[in-house]
């Protein structure tokens, strides 16, 4: 007789298994016709299908004032992502029109496929900083792919539902890496905030250009910049001022003055661009600034993303390609997932998060960019604060941001052009300057020591190595550790005595998996040794879990041990840890049920009454002894 799990479990028994030509016996049931059907019926309902297309969910209930605050937060949000597009299309080396072709699609796919209302999907700072080095050498093909494949990637994930890798990365890496991508940011726009003309790779080599080149500063450049810088961040010490928050009790007249300074505050890229393009068209005549350059208007063609990359006047076959691209596979995906699901995560108002969903949303935004020449997009934190201070009330204020983006592209392209790089450079170091998290740092160092090692770790590698490889490294490092901290359980010996009988136990704090298996055997051969004893015993209250290494190696402790004439005892082994260790089939499994059996269990190992089957102590035979009762041999050494 045996048994076949199948779903549920087939008994075969003589003449009820079917047989093969060659006499083996197989179940007459491989598949589970009634699991297929139940697993059937619950993804062909509309509970599941509103979860996997939110949309179902809230747009039957749609009505007159969520239509008001979902128009007023998407134009709002609109007006702070054109501007931030262009920057970030310029600090990714690409034409600015770019920059928009990403703000758009995103709003209008996660209308239909998002979960948080809040979220807007579009151009950020630190995937356009680490797509850079690929437009440099390819062009826009290349960040244009770089979108196919990280929304590949993507949704591939979340179609595995592997959102629970994202857990694998730390606050201290996330905080070290955002940390120094912002500062290296904040370096790169250096260049256009003081009007210099060089190229330059990395983090060093850029201050070493700038302090070359410093002679070489535009006034008018410079000037402009930090003017932008200096109205950006009175503007948004404004917006968080008592004034744009009145009392119940004021006028009209001021409700309507703080209803536009909330505008103009929460808008304060656009004013600040526009203001830029006035200055720079009233002195256009006097070349005073560097411009953004010509600006292809309308609306992006849509076709396929090329595989055939140019580099070096040379194309690189798909082999090659995979090779060039490298590391970025992964990293590029893992930041955009990163920025969206802590974005998630902190605006979701205490719901739960189905984080693979979140996943197929920013893939699908990704895969459909690529069509219309997008470069990688992901969750921006100050554009979902501005859509959450806004007032929305569902995520189709994403498709009234996408439409004013579209406008703009159609109507609005030629003037972009007059816009100044020092004012593109002034929005996008004064985003960066409030992302830099040294006060996390601090804490992280009064917390655990160890952990801001993690943390400089990566905020070095990050600046020093590059922001691809150092947030790898911080991730590896981290993973490391974690490793080591489940190879080293802390075990805690207490040697007792019973009568004439001496032994001691040993508490693990943790579950026993396979890194751990060879130190906890060898740190209790140790102690075994130094100490006549008769047995030692494993307290397994805060096991939870224990894997088949780990079992094996616990099974060579046990051999050891015989061969000093000692034996192992397990005591408060939960109901998982027991049937791993009994399907093991130890040669001589001894347990007890708690601690307070085991002097009686050693009382009838004196008497020779022990076999290979585990002993099971019954309540009359059980000694009243409590934990602590024995005598602590005070020459015990660990």
């Amino acid at each position: 007789n045996f048994s076949v799990r199948m779903g549920e479990e087939i008994e075969l028994k003589g003449d009820t298994a079917a047989k093969n030509h060659g006499g083996d016996r197989f179940p007459k049931k491989l598949i589970d016709t009634e699991m297929v059907k139940k697993r059937l019926r619950s993804v062909c309902t509309m509970k599941y299908a509103s979860r996997r297309i939110p949309i179902i969910d809230w747009l039957p209930k749609y009505n007159k004032d969520w239509f008001i605050g979902d128009l007023i937060a998407g134009v709002t949000v609109g007006l702070t992502v054109i501007p931030q597009g262009i920057a970030y299309a310029d600090l990714a080396g690409l034409p600015v029109q770019y920059g928009l072709y990403t703000a758009f699609m995103g709003c209008f796919v996660y209308c239909f496929l998002g979960s948080v209302k809040q979220i807007n999907f579009g151009p950020t700072a630190i995937v356009a900083l680490m797509i850079n080095p690929y437009v440099q050498k390819g062009g826009p093909n290349y960040a244009v792919l770089l979108c196919l494949l990280s929304g590949l990637v993507i949704t591939l994930s979340g179609i595995l539902k592997l959102g629970v890798l994202i857990d694998l990365v730390s606050v201290p890496v996330i905080s070290g890496f955002v940390t120094a991508a912002s500062l290296v940011i904040a370096t790169s726009q250096m260049k256009s905030l003081l009007g210099l003309k060089f190229h330059a790779e990395g983090f060093i080599e850029e201050w070493e250009m700038i302090i070359r080149h410093l002679g070489e500063t535009r006034q008018w450049d410079f000037v402009m910049g930090l003017v932008c810088i200096v109205i950006l961040l009175m503007l948004k010490k404004l917006k968080e001022s008592r004034f744009v928050r009145p009392g119940p009790d004021c006028s009209t007249a001021r409700k309507i003055v703080t209803e536009v300074i909330k505008l103009i505050t929460t808008s304060r890229n656009i004013v600040v661009v526009i203001g830029a393009v006035g200055v720079a068209y009233a002195l256009k005549d006097y070349n005073a600034f560097k411009l953004t350059g010509q600006v292809q208007p309308g609306l992006p063609a849509l076709s396929v993303p090329t595989f055939s990359i140019v580099i070096n006047n040379s194309t690189l076959s798909a082999s090659e390609l995979m090779h060039d691209v490298g590391s970025a596979l992964i990293v590029i995906p893992l930041v955009a997932l990163l920025e969206s699901i802590s974005i998630a995560k902190a605006f979701a108002q205490g719901k739960t998060i189905d984080a693979s969903q979140e996943m197929l949303a920013l893939g699908i935004s990704n895969i459909l960019g690529a069509f219309i020449s997008s470069f990688p997009a992901a969750g921006s934190i100050s554009r979902t604060a501005v859509n959450a201070t806004s007032g929305v009330c569902t995520p189709f204020g994403g498709v009234w941001t996408g439409t004013l983006v579209l406008i703009a592209l159609i109507f609005l392209a030629p003037y972009f052009s007059l816009i100044p790089k020092s004012a593109l450079a002034a929005v996008i170091m004064s985003a960066v300057l409030f992302m830099t998290e040294f006060g996390e740092a601090v804490h992280i160092f009064r917390t655990k020591k160890i952990e801001f090692l993690t943390w400089m770790l990566t905020f070095l590698c990050c600046l020093f190595l590059g922001v691809e490889f150092g947030i790898l490294i911080g991730v590896v490092f981290n993973i490391l550790l974690l490793l080591y901290h489940s190879a080293r359980p802390k075990v805690v010996f207490t040697n007792l005595q019973h009568g004439e009988s001496n032994y001691f136990v040993a508490k693990l704090d943790r579950s026993v998996q396979f890194p751990a298996v060879e130190y906890v055997r060898y740190i209790v051969t140790k102690t075994s040794k130094k100490n006549e004893i008769l047995a030692v015993v494993f307290d397994m209250s805060s096991v939870a879990a224990i894997d088949f290494t780990a079992v094996k190696g616990l099974d060579a402790l046990a051999y050891d041990l015989s061969e000093q004439n000692m034996y192992m005892i397990f005591t408060n082994m939960g109901k998982l840890v027991k049937r791993i260790l009994e399907s093991y089939h130890f040669p001589n499994l001894l347990q007890c049920q708690s601690l307070m059996d085991v002097p009686t269990f050693l009382e009838k190992i004196e008497q020779d009454k022990v076999d290979s089957q585990p002993i099971v102590i019954d309540e009359g035979s059980r000694n009243h002894w409590e934990p602590g009762q024995g005598v602590v041999n005070k020459d015990f050494e660990p």
